[in-house]
C-alpha cells in the first residue's frame, strides 16, 4: 500500500515530528506499506530549514513559501470584492473580522492574519503535487508537529483495504472526529485522510475558493449566529467541500482502530515519550 504523507503549514518540531512517524507510525519493519513525504512549509526565516527539512523527512518534494507575501494578496482579493458590499454587514462580528478579514491590515489581529494560513498553504501543497492518483493508493493532509496514536500494521491495512472495497468512498475524506452540534458539522483538522483523486478534487482550486467563501458567498456564515460557540475554524472546511461536492467521515467512526492523533507541544526527547504522555502535554498545554 502506498501511502504519502503530505506535510504542510508552519515548520513546528520538524525533527519530533519526524522521528515519531518513521519510528511509531509507520516504522521500517512495516512490510506492507510504502510512505513518502511531501514538505509545502512557510519559512519561518531560519537559514537552515531546508536542510532540517531534508534530514528529517528525506521528502520526494519540498517547498517553502513566504507567509506575508501570500497573505497580503489574499488579503487584497478579498478585501477589493467586499469594498462596496452591505451583505457583509449581516454576518456576526468575529466573521466579519477574521473570515471576511473586514479591517485595516494594519489593525488586523495576529489571528484574523493567520485563520487563511492553512488552507492557502493547502492551495500551495495541491500546486505543488499535483493529483497523486496512479502515484499512491491513500494521502494524509497533515502537519509537521503531529503525533498519531501507533496502532498495529494490520489496523492501518484493513482501513486503507476498506477505503478501496466501496465506492461510496469515492468522494469522501476521512477526520480526526466529525461533530454535528445543534445542526452544524465541524470536522477535527488534525489529519485527513483519503484517495488521492478526492483530495485533490477538493483542494485542485482551493485559493479561489476560499475567497469566494470570504466573498460572494460570504452569506454561508450567517448561521453562525444561531450559535452560542463558534468554533468556525473547524467549519470552514465543510463549507469549502461545498464547491468540490465533497463529503466526509469520521476515521475512527467507520473503522473501529486506535486511531487517535494530538499534537507535540515542547521541544521533546521522543524516544522517552508514549502517546498518551505526549496527548496529556497536549491537554495541558492548552
Amino acid at each position: 500500500m502506498r501511502l504519502a504523507v503530505l506535510l504542510h503549514g508552519q515548520p513546528r518540531h520538524l525533527e519530533q515530528g519526524a522521528w515519531w512517524f518513521k519510528n511509531r507510525v509507520f516504522p521500517e519493519h512495516f512490510k506492507h506499506i510504502q510512505v513518502d513525504y511531501y514538505c509545502c512549509f512557510w519559512h519561518d526565516g531560519t537559514p537552515d530549514l531546508e536542510q532540517r527539512v531534508q534530514d528529517a523527512y528525506n521528502p520526494v518534494q519540498m517547498s517553502f513559501h513566504h507567509y506575508d507575501e501570500h497573505i497580503n494578496k489574499f488579503i487584497e482579493d478579498v478585501q477589493y470584492e467586499n469594498k462596496h458590499c452591505g451583505e457583509k454587514q449581516l454576518l456576526p462580528q468575529q466573521i466579519k473580522t477574521n473570515v471576511l478579514l473586514d479591517v485595516d491590515k494594519h489593525h488586523m489581529s495576529s489571528f484574523a492574519r493567520n485563520f487563511w494560513g492553512q488552507f492557502l498553504s493547502c492551495d500551495l501543497m495541491t500546486k505543488m503535487v499535483g493529483d497523486l492518483s496512479g502515484k499512491y493508493e491513500v494521502v494524509c493532509r497533515t502537519r509537521s508537529d503531529i503525533a498519531f496514536n501507533p496502532m498495529g500494521e494490520e489496523h492501518w491495512m484493513r482501513a486503507f483495504h476498506n477505503m478501496y472495497k466501496n465506492n461510496i468512498f469515492d468522494d469522501k475524506l476521512l477526520s480526526d472526529w466529525l461533530y454535528v452540534k445543534s445542526g452544524n458539522a465541524y470536522v477535527g483538522d488534525f489529519a485527513f485522510w483519503g484517495k488521492p483523486a478526492t483530495w485533490y478534487n477538493y483542494t485542485k482550486d482551493f485559493y479561489n475558493n476560499c475567497v469566494k467563501l470570504a466573498t460572494v458567498d460570504k452569506l454561508m456564515w450567517y448561521g453562525c449566529h444561531l450559535e452560542y460557540e463558534m468554533p468556525f475554524p473547524h467549519k470552514t472546511w465543510m463549507y469549502l467541500s461545498q464547491y468540490s461536492y465533497t463529503d466526509w467521515l469520521s476515521f475512527a467512526v467507520v473503522w473501529p482502530t486506535p486511531y487517535a492523533s494530538t499534537l507535540i507541544r515542547q521541544p521533546l526527547d521522543m524516544s522517552q515519550e508514549t502517546y498518551q504522555s505526549l496527548a496529556t502535554k497536549f491537554a495541558q498545554h492548552g
